[in-house]
């Protein structure tokens, strides 16, 4: 996205995100700056800063108004508009941002102790060591929690413009493509929204999508692998493969398969000129991102993996999608591959530099090649536009997907510790209770379900975040859908037991296995998604199994809320249900917000030798879809309207008989 950077900033401030910058992170991932003074509680309704000195000076003349002059500074000097640099709790970074918001009050948003906020957006993130020594000074010997230092505006304005082309802060996955894997032949789209549905009949490809994603997990998850080994790992965790060919569309001897991936990036027209790219973005609306293909085929004699990695940089203005730069890296067994670059359709070869980390490539700068060598500059392109993407990519395979199988175990009396990887549930959810125990009191980002008990359904508009114990996010959810509430407990030093009251008697408890299957198989959806963070990726399939359809739409709910704190959730399921009850919430939004943030997806099965296909449905702010497949739960209604019929049919006989 294009910024103009001359036009808006007035203003330059140092903000720090508390002691030893522990809620930079914070800040970035839920777009804000936040001060403290918690005890000053909402000073919306103030005009100026005499108003508040008189309601306060005397409260704090103790510190010689220094919590009085920092919030008044953050209230009514900070403007939209100005620049912000906020130090990381690595020492050798900064995040630069544009303020966006007047002030706002939210106690439950980052912790209660730092009220104060102001919504930025976050533009880049630079070492220290790419900006000028006096602004470098200033940044050590100013420790106030809001600095002023217009003295250096115009020398960031001027890294904002011609900053390396790092992608946006977000550092998310928008969208991933699909070509001739497994039921998919020709591409499909599937975005990585802030929820995603994925529905449709059984083997008609929703799987499929899955299946790409824990592949690349697992082959990430798997012992490092170089340049003499396969770049995939077909046998691994999650899925167990016979043969290369399985993973291909209608198993193609000697075909290939690509998995996609887009990412956004920030781009202005300097940063552009100084590879060489010609572009003049056309206004406000026109973005860039790199899509990045990753293809995969069979070579020497079909008996090894070869991976090939394709990368794009893209203007789209709405209308077109313009290339300006690509690069192609082939892996080669035998000698370091070469890099080709395409800029304004001229194509550059790159001596081969490039080795791979698993199906990752990877560029390790040579001793030789200096800055006056001509090709440093394809290097620094690389190293500051398309490695970046890279690792973005990896990290959210790695270390954001959270993964929940159809398939979960059945509840026990007694769950026996065993040694427990991180917060790894399991596939199947065995390891949830003992999870839950020791984690009980963990404090977790989730919603104030309190603020919602007026109303029959959640409301979008009036969903409050805020950190509370995962056990009692638990229980009100559990709760919120019409189920027993859970105890956790340790019986003895190596086992666990949940228990819960009986509907008849809440004084009596029994064992989660003496109860229907409901609560034990929701569990681990719960624990898997409250424990994630709030950027990750969380994929559920079937999620509703043995729940009563009250439940299920209950679930489409808590799955919104999720949403709103900012996980990513994909879903695959047969509910109508949950699909119904997010079209409510859409319709209900008094804000139309929510319907741009969930995507709605129809697999096809396959037939008369097509590949299954996706088409992604459009749901309006009424909660209507405009483009309803053919037979989209039309299960019910059809019953309906044959109960109905045979009804009208079997009085007519009765009447007949009696006349």
């Amino acid at each position: 996205m294009r910024l103009n950077i001359e036009q808006q900033a007035n203003n330059l401030w140092i903000i720090r995100g508390g002691p030893n910058s522990s809620f930079a992170d914070d800040f970035l991932k839920k777009s804000i700056i936040a001060v403290g003074g918690a005890d000053l509680d909402d000073l919306s309704n103030y005009r100026n800063e005499a108003e508040i000195y008189q309601q306060f000076e005397k409260k704090y003349s103790d510190k010689n108004g220094y919590w009085l002059k920092l919030i008044c500074t953050f209230i009514f000097k900070i403007g939209i508009g100005d620049i912000v640099l906020t130090p990381t709790t690595n020492v050798n970074k900064l995040f630069i941002g544009i303020v966006t918001s007047e002030y706002i009050f939210n106690e439950n948003f980052i912790n209660k102790d730092y009220p104060h906020i102001r919504n930025v957006k976050w533009i880049c993130r630079i070492n220290k060591s790419e900006i000028e020594s006096n602004l470098l000074k200033s940044l050590r010997h100013t420790r106030r929690t809001i600095s002023n230092v217009n003295v250096h505006l115009n020398k960031v304005k001027k890294i904002l413009n011609n900053a390396p082309l790092h992608p946006n802060s977000s550092e998310h996955i928008d969208l991933m493509y699909l070509s001739r894997f497994k039921a998919f032949d020709e591409k499909v789209t599937i975005p990585f929204s802030p929820l995603t549905i994925v529905a449709g009949v059984n083997s008609s490809g929703k799987t499929s999508l899955i299946h790409a994603i824990l592949l690349l997990r697992q082959t990430l998850l798997s012992k490092p692998r170089f340049l003499d080994e396969s770049p995939l790992d077909i046998n691994g965790a999650y899925l167990k493969i016979n043969a290369f060919n399985e993973l291909i569309y209608d198993k193609k001897k000697g075909d290939s398969f690509e998995i996609s991936f887009q990412v956004s990036v920030n781009m202005t027209d300097n940063m552009l000129k100084k590879y060489g790219v010609i572009h003049n973005f056309s206004g406000k609306n026109e973005h860039c991102f790199i899509q990045t293909i990753f293809e995969f085929s069979l070579f020497n004699n079909y008996k090894e993996i070869l991976s090939k990695t394709q990368m794009t940089l893209f203007a789209d203005n709405g209308d077109t999608c313009t290339e300006l730069i690509n690069l192609i890296i082939n892996q080669n067994k035998k000698t370091k591959s070469p890099i080709k670059f395409r800029i304004n359709k001229s194509n550059i070869e790159v001596p081969g530099y490039i080795e791979f980390d698993h199906f990752i490539p990877f560029w390790r700068k040579p001793r030789f090649l200096e800055q006056d060598d001509h090709h440093f500059q394809y290097y620094e392109l690389y190293t500051n536009l398309f490695s970046p993407v890279l690792n973005i990519i990896r990290n959210e395979l790695l270390n954001n997907i959270k993964y929940l199988g159809p398939l979960r175990s059945k509840p026990e009396r007694l769950y026996e510790f065993s040694q427990i990887r991180a917060l790894d549930i399991g596939e199947g959810g065995e390891k949830t209770i003992e999870i839950l125990e020791k984690n009980w009191e963990k404090l977790i980002w989730f919603v104030d379900l309190k603020t919602q008990s007026e109303y029959p359904i959640i409301k979008w508009q009036n969903i409050v975040q805020c950190q509370e114990k995962l056990g009692n996010a638990v229980n009100s959810t559990l709760e919120w859908m019409g189920l027993q509430k859970l105890s956790v407990q340790k019986i003895n030093s190596t086992a666990v037991q949940a228990i819960l009251p009986t509907l008849s008697n809440p004084e009596t408890f029994v064992t989660i296995a003496d109860v229907g299957f409901g609560v034990s198989q929701i569990l681990p959806v719960l624990a898997i998604a409250m424990l994630s963070n709030e950027d990750d990726i969380i994929i559920l399939e079937q999620p509703e199994i043995h729940l009563h359809p009250y439940a299920q739409g209950k679930l489409a709910e808590i799955l919104t809320c999720l949403a709103h704190t900012g996980r990513r959730i994909i879903v695959e399921t047969h509910s109508e249900h949950i699909i119904n009850r997010i079209r409510r919430l859409v319709a209900e939004d008094e804000k139309d917000e929510l319907n741009e943030l969930i995507s709605i997806l129809f697999t096809y099965p396959p037939e008369d030798k097509v590949g299954s296909y996706i088409e992604a449905l459009r749901v309006d702010e009424y909660g209507i879809i405009e483009n309803w497949p053919e037979k989209f739960l039309f299960e019910s209604s059809l019953e309906s309207k044959a109960i109905l019929e045979a009804g009208l049919k079997k009085r007519q006989q009765i009447a007949e008989k009696k006349s």
